[in-house]
């Protein structure tokens, strides 16, 4: 599995058949904690699957984190076989999770989450759930092929009884992705690095529009205000921006249509060929 550097990406939304399932090593990670219930499902679905699934995860919630380092020193806790909390960053977790749980061989795929909502358009660059992904498919050779899934809620209270049921609707999903990820590696290998990130929209199974690949949306998807909580202390306070005009197939327009979205992401940060050529053209090459 370590060969794997693309996806297939017909062969995923392909319904699967029996007998195709193949097993794999894989880092289980979040930004909302070991415990959250998002990364609970996920583990019950891919243990069901028969993965050999080690959780290495936040000691708390860490949402927001992108791929942000911990550089000092931070404690593990062995909560139980196979389960690590990290008092550090999500890309932290997976930066010691592959150099020391898996020191001896890589995992085969870093999962990340179910992320209590949705990161699509501006915020998923802001994303840890979406970091963990980033960190590893960039900080290791050969990169290791990762997919984030974040889900939007159907009430307030993720440990709901509606809210349970949703993370296992999508755990459950996700297990079918990485088995069709499994199945599709023999037909991969020279396209280069790649993470993917997988959105499920604030619905049921049954309300879903289908599955759609989508580029990342541009959108601001939140509001930053600021609030003074004691002199000189200051809580960031987000709120929903206002709806906005996206690109064409953007992940934050198809998710509000109710479209699970898959966005394929390689973690380089260059502008397109040609912004580059007119910001080069304008800014020239000015000597020291």
């Amino acid at each position: 599995m370590r060969s794997v550097r693309a996806l297939a990406l017909a062969a995923v939304v392909l319904p699967l058949v029996a007998g195709e399932a193949l097993a794999a090593r894989i880092l289980l990670t979040n930004d909302d904690g070991y415990d959250a219930p998002g990364i609970v499902a996920l583990a019950a679905a891919l243990k069901k699957a028969g993965h050999d699934v080690t959780i290495v995860a936040p000691a708390a919630n860490r949402s927001g984190s992108s791929t942000a380092i911990t550089t000092a020193p931070f404690a593990v806790t062995k909560i139980a076989d196979k389960v690590y909390s990290v008092d550090g960053t999500p890309a932290t977790t997976v930066l010691y999770g592959v150099s020391v749980i898996f020191k001896d061989a890589a995992p085969d795929l870093v999962v990340s989450g179910t992320n209590t909502g949705a990161n699509v358009g501006a915020s998923t660059v802001l994303s840890g759930t979406v970091g963990n992904t980033v960190a590893a498919m960039t900080q290791f050779v050969p990169s290791i092929p990762a997919i984030a899934f974040s889900a939007d809620l159907l009430d307030a209270d993720p440990t709901s009884a509606a809210n349970k049921k949703q993370f296992a609707t999508v755990a459950a999903y996700g297990a079918k992705l990485v088995a069709r990820l499994l199945k599709a590696e023999p037909k991969l290998g020279k396209v280069g690095r790649f993470a993917l990130n997988v959105n499920w929209p604030g619905v049921t199974a049954d309300k879903i529009a289908g599955v759609r690949y989508a580029v990342q949306g541009r959108a601001i998807t939140f509001s930053w205000g600021f609030r003074e909580v004691s002199p000189g202390t200051w809580a960031i306070s987000p709120s929903a921006a206002p709806a906005q005009k996206d690109v064409v197939r953007s992940d934050s327009a198809l998710l509000a249509k109710k479209f699970v979205t898959i966005s394929v992401l390689d973690g380089d940060y260059t502008a397109p060929a040609a912004v580059e050529a007119a910001v080069s053209a304008a800014v020239g090459r000015p000597t020291p």
